[in-house]
């Protein structure tokens, strides 16, 4: 392949292993794989889940569905199930999340052939979905536990932000409080509350038994910096500590230690290189114009391929060089400037190998979960584990037997 994207499974592994050891007092590690597993391949779910996750969350039904023909392992949907497909998804041995009284209610009318887990949905402050009245909370848990087909499974919400400049993440771990207040959460099997950014920032609450984990799994250590280095950073830090006493702001764990490596890579190769002359232009509308002679690599990747439009001091390796990205993004091309020492069919990294993904989407406008969306979904992926490409990763189930 010439453009391809590396899914490094034994980095995968080592992330896992890192997090267990760093946080090993939680009973349940659940790997959110929304997205496609956030443009890694939901198949990775297999070597997720032989490495020690023992509990993984999509948003929809169809993506659950998806990640059971390569896993049995327990699968949460975010995504309200509609009650038409609540029964595929019993059959199917996936857990729904309940966000409402009333769909709570209509649930309890089904019947099912195998008992159906649940979690409920709380909605502290983010307004998207979720049960937001105390009193509503407690009627589920009655509905629920008095229904054979039903299991209370888990309780769970989400934060808007990690709280280190606001008291929001406080304000909503009191909803928390205030909607479980009238139950026993000692008696709920699972209680998540935390993304990753957040599992790191905070201490572990008692009553919180599941480490729900996105960025981390991939190899994105999103601890929150603190440093008192210079003073620009100790004038930020005053400021910032001032704040906190004012709003009453929680503390905050910061420079949190975890060997992690980012498990996606991006290669791509020469496909041509052409001479410009000073003067010459490159590429749409002619941004580019030559202030010297020079050598163009061109690379058969673009926009198309996730990696954004925009050029802001962007930049790809090749034998170990920086060399710069020039012009416009086009949809299935761009353009690096060389020198003599590149050649036809040359590797290019593009993601990897020096290149970080901060690095990446500063380059070009966009998140860190865009490109890693972005490139995992529009290019063929290469599994490696071993050292070595593994063949049809993504055609077999846990065992070996076809998905």
């Amino acid at each position: 392949m010439n453009t391809y994207v590396e899914i490094n499974l034994d980095d995968l592994r080592n992330n896992v292993k890192c997090i267990k050891e760093k946080y090993s007092e939680y009973e349940y590690y659940m790997a959110v794989l929304k997205a496609d597993a956030y443009g890694h391949g939901i198949s990775i779910i297999k070597d997720l889940y032989e490495s020690g996750i023992n509990y993984f969350a999509v948003f929809s039904l169809e993506e659950a569905i998806k990640a059971r023909t390569f896993c049995d392992a327990p699968i949460l949907v975010f995504e309200p199930v509609p009650i038409e497909r609540v029964k595929e998804a019993a059959n199917n041995d996936i857990t729904v999340t309940v966000h409402t009284l009333d769909y709570a209610k209509e649930l309890s009318t089904l019947e099912f052939n195998r008992p159906i887990r649940v979690h409920i949905m709380l909605n502290t402050g983010m307004n998207a979905i979720g049960v937001s009245v105390q009193d509503e909370v407690k009627e589920i848990i009655a509905l629920v536990e008095e229904n054979n087909d039903l299991v209370l499974e888990g309780i769970y919400t989400h934060f808007m932000t990690v709280g280190v400049f606001d008291n929001i993440w406080d304000k909503q771990l009191d909803k928390f409080n205030e909607l479980t207040n009238l139950i026993d959460l000692e008696k709920v099997p699972m209680v998540h509350i935390s993304n990753s950014t957040n599992l790191l920032a905070h201490k572990k609450l008692p009553y919180c038994n599941t480490a729900r984990m996105g960025q981390l799994i991939y190899g994105y250590n999103v601890t929150q910096i603190r440093s008192n280095i210079g003073l620009k950073n100790k004038l930020r830090n005053i400021r910032t500590d001032l704040k906190r006493r004012i709003y009453k702001i929680s503390d905050i764990c910061y420079n949190i230690k975890l060997e992690l490596k980012p498990v996606m890579s991006f290669y791509t190769k020469i496909m041509q290189i052409i001479s410009l002359k000073k003067g010459d232009n490159f590429g749409y509308n002619a941004t580019f114009k030559a202030d010297k002679d020079m050598l163009i690599g061109i690379l058969p990747i673009g926009y198309s391929n996730g990696i954004g439009q925009l050029n802001n001091n962007r930049y790809v390796i090749i034998n170990n060089k920086n060399y710069r990205v020039i012009g416009s993004i086009g949809m299935n091309s761009m353009a690096v400037e060389i020198n003599g020492l590149v050649s036809i069919n040359d590797k290019v990294y593009v993601l990897g190998h020096g290149i970080t993904l901060g690095m990446l989407s500063r380059g070009t406008n966009l998140s860190n979960t865009e490109i890693l969306l972005g490139i995992g979904r529009n290019n063929k992926r290469a599994y490696i584990k071993d050292g070595k490409e593994v063949e049809n990763y993504e055609c077999t189930k846990i065992g070996g037997s076809q998905a």
